[in-house]
């Protein structure tokens, strides 16, 4: 999302965000338990109330698609929270796919909202700008190079790590970007501008997650495989 907003409307995107993130991560930290039950709550509520307004639950595709988005995405999510519980993955490691997603979408919503003027597809998602996609890969590699500043893997950086880390920054960029995008393709076939109004500011919880929900398959089969 890299429209230009008002005062009021920006005020109140901040607002939500810090609540949520909030809430979110720190049931997180301190009460894992909780996190998967917020998980889990999430799942459901996008399933009954946020999915069917973009596919009838009458059409044979809703039922095709439901598995694999978004219920495979949120049961990767829940599986790296299990996996950080029993001890077998750093809490960065489990939290990864949230945060790459989230840095991507800010960034790109910070400067498409400054720089934006080359619309990438105008008649899915108006917002959308290749100077804001530009920046939310800039906002991912930048991170990426914190996140080996921070395991102390910097020592070790050859060519070889570099190219991997720009085609991983890359990789989840685009494929946040396909997040975002598919589901203003389904809104805009459900003759939809919001499934909803749950989160002021940011719309529906979908509209938080549809990033996320591309970047985690991807990236637990990244962890499964290496």
């Amino acid at each position: 999302m890299e429209a230009k907003i008002g005062v009021s409307e920006l005020a109140k995107r901040v607002a939500t965000s810090l609540a949520f993130t909030i809430i979110f991560f720190g049931s997180y930290v301190f009460v894992p338990v909780v996190f998967e039950l917020i998980l889990v709550c999430i799942l459901l509520y996008i399933i009954v109330i946020e999915w069917p307004r973009l596919i009838s639950p009458k059409r044979k595709l809703f039922w095709i698609l439901l598995p694999l988005y978004p219920v495979l995405p949120a049961g990767v999510l829940w599986f790296l929270c299990w996996l950080f519980r029993q001890g077998h993955l750093h809490p960065l490691a489990a939290l990864y796919p949230y945060l790459v997603a989230w840095i991507a979408d800010s960034c790109a919503y910070a400067t498409g909202s400054l720089w934006g003027k080359h619309k990438i597809c105008p008649t899915i998602s108006p917002g959308k700008s290749w100077e804001g996609l530009c920046g939310a890969f800039v906002g991912v590699l930048g991170f990426n190079m914190l996140m080996l500043k921070f395991f102390k893997l910097d020592l070790y950086v050859t060519t070889g790590v570099v190219v991997i880390l720009v085609a991983l920054s890359f990789s989840w960029t685009l494929l946040g970007f396909f997040g975002d995008i598919f589901v203003s393709y389904l809104k805009r076939r459900a003759f939809l501008k919001d499934t909803g109004a749950l989160l002021p500011g940011h719309g529906v919880l979908l509209d938080r997650f549809d990033s996320v929900f591309f970047i985690a398959p991807v990236y637990w089969f990244l962890i499964f495989i290496f």
